[in-house]
């Protein structure tokens, strides 16, 4: 540690346990001191798989023994499990975060493995220089020195093991001291070492490049609406740069790390053509191409998991696209959605059903959809939920096609076992049905649709089945967002843009509110992770969000909407719509 760091004490003890944790930066996981070999572990690890482990060790807290890591926590209690891992206070990224009065620092590469200034807001890696960070230099009678020095491998390694550092001073006791052995410290060392070392792609010293990417089958007119609406928000921004350019050339030292953070955004197209199988090779040839830090928007009417798992495996972030058939994992990471789209309301649909008195816990439930298109996902979601919460699985009857065939398929079906609810899964196709159900005295006490497969007109639903006919309906009630709407509209009208479909549009004027929040967080952390970490971290919204009553954010959650109401529709060519339930949510 420089004298620097010790004549800086003197006189801030209340700033102790600010300084302290930021001084010995390590503040990941820490252990109990002991240096012995790991048994468990194989020796002598390629460097790729060397890689592998670090990473594994740093975000879920397993050895290379696919142990659990180990690890001493307020001096003397022993603990273990997935809970230490590094990545959970100090993010993916390795930049920290603070909660209440925790601060958690960086332990990223670049601070590391370089000195720490005291006080003194950093520039940043530089573009061409981005292994060595370039810290600005203050004024001579502002230079307070160095909190410390650059790590070596040992110190770190004693410091994580211990928690206490070279010269013998100790970490706050919120930081665990980290049982590892010899080959789990060199794996994890070996992954800080390169942990947000350098920027991500599609990253220069001007611009930050995007992606949207549009697949052919998409109607024309929505493909416009949001390439438009996109573009417009980005041609917005880099219109109006208020000096941002001159000061990211030579702003003063105390202001670097905002000022230097100011890039132009650039946003290409990513055509896609042809059976979503082939869309992989595709997305392949343009990153190729043109490398982007991170796709934004974009849209399809088919499945968007050739997309998905492409950004999954690149490790792309990938925000708001607009479609009704998003991956639906609990562990991937990479895409951002606005919701789970039809499997939401299948998931909707089973909570709701399970909280109505009249529906008994044994009660006859028939789904019935066509195989292999979006109403299977809405069937497989409601099927996967209902089970999920105690009940019996449903009765799945895959409809014919044509309008006689499926008629004198319902017809049959009820003959034969009259279900208490029918989960009517079908699209426009479903108002023969539901006209021949209103005749029946046979039929179910309750039908359900969902909106997302009947479109944006809900008049399809014939009026003499509107009462008993509910509907999963996964967005803001009519009425209820007039001051978004407002917003956007004049957003749009601005910039003459017609509105021709709001919800639409509005979905990608919220990407660009968020996009503009999350660049102002990242300040010049150009890393793909503390991209997704700084959405993670967004309050919830509902001032700029039309489509749905409320988008919530938190670390690791990636469907921003999380609910369904079920309703009905009144009487009329224009029906209004009778909330059934509150928002229903899992």
């Amino acid at each position: 540690m420089t004298p620097a760091f010790e004549r800086g004490v003197a006189g801030r003890r209340c700033l102790a346990p600010v300084w302290l944790v930021a001084a010995l930066i390590l503040v990941s996981h820490t252990a109990s001191g002991c240096t012995r070999k790991d048994e468990s572990a194989p020796a002598g690890h390629p460097e790729p798989e060397k890689q592998q482990l670090g990473e594994r060790l740093y975000r879920e807290g397993i050895l290379a023994s696919g142990q659990p890591i180990r690890a001493v926590v307020a001096g003397d209690i022993r603990v273990e499990g997935a809970m230490f891992a590094c990545a959970n206070c100090h993010l993916r990224s390795g930049l920290g975060t603070t909660e209440g009065p925790i601060i958690t620092p960086r332990i990223n590469a670049a601070t590391l493995f370089a000195p720490l200034p005291r006080g003194v807001p950093w520039s940043g890696p530089s573009f061409s220089t981005a292994e060595k960070p370039v810290w600005e230099t203050p004024p001579p009678w502002f230079d307070a020195g160095f909190l410390r020095d650059a790590y070596t491998q040992e110190e770190l390694a004693t410091v994580i093991r211990t928690g206490t550092n070279a010269v013998g001073q100790s970490l706050d006791d919120a930081m665990p001291r980290f049982d590892l052995g010899d080959q789990d410290m060199a794996a994890l060392l070996d992954y800080l070492g390169q942990l947000s070392a350098k920027y991500s792609p599609g990253v220069s010293e001007t611009t930050l490049s995007f992606a949207t990417v549009v697949t052919d089958e998409v109607p024309p007119a929505d493909r416009e609406l949001m390439l438009r609406v996109l573009q417009g928000y980005i041609d917005t921004r880099n219109a109006k740069p208020r000096h941002e350019k001159k000061r990211a050339r030579a702003g003063p030292f105390y202001r670097r790390e905002g000022d230097t953070a100011y890039r132009d955004i650039e946003l290409v197209t990513w055509e896609l053509s042809g059976p979503p199988e082939t869309w992989r090779n595709q997305l392949e040839r343009h990153y190729r191409e043109h490398p982007v830090f991170a796709l934004l928007g974009g849209i399809s009417t088919g499945p968007w998991s050739p997309v998905h798992a492409f950004c999954e495996e690149h490790r792309i972030p990938s925000l708001f696209p607009i479609t009704d058939q998003p991956v639906v994992s609990k562990t991937d990471w990479y895409t951002l959605y606005l919701s789970k789209g039809l499997h939401q309301e299948g998931e909707g649909a089973a909570r709701w059903l399970r909280r109505v008195e009249t529906v008994d816990a044994d009660a006859r439930i028939v789904q019935l959809y066509r195989a292999g298109g979006r109403e299977e996902v809405v069937a497989h979601a409601f099927e996967a939920t209902w089970t999920e919460v105690g009940r019996s699985a449903p009765r799945n009857e895959i409809l014919p096609t044509g309008e006689k065939e499926a008629s004198a398929f319902l017809d049959a079906l009820l003959k034969d076992q009259t279900p208490q609810v029918l989960l009517l899964w079908l699209g426009a196709d479903a108002a023969p049905l539901l006209k021949d159900l209103a005749r029946r005295p046979d039929r179910p006490g309750t039908v359900v649709v969902a909106a997302g497969l009947l479109g944006e007109d809900l008049s399809a639903v014939p009026e003499a089945a509107r009462a008993f006919t509910y509907v999963t309906y996964p967005y803001s009630l009519p009425g209820t967002k007039q001051r978004a709407e407002i917003a956007v509209k004049r957003w749009l009208d601005a910039r003459k843009i017609p509105v021709t479909n709001l919800r639409l549009q509005a979905n990608i004027y919220f990407l660009g509110w968020m996009l503009s929040g999350a660049l102002r967080g990242m300040r010049n952390e150009f890393y793909r992770e503390y991209f997704m970490e700084t959405m993670d971290m967004m309050t919830d919204q509902d001032w700029a969000v039309v489509g749905y009553p409320r988008l919530s954010f938190g670390p690791g959650q990636r469907y921003a909407a999380k609910g369904c109401y079920v309703v009905q529709l009144g009487p009329g060519p224009t029906p209004e719509l009778r909330q059934v339930s509150d928002w229903v949510v899992p």
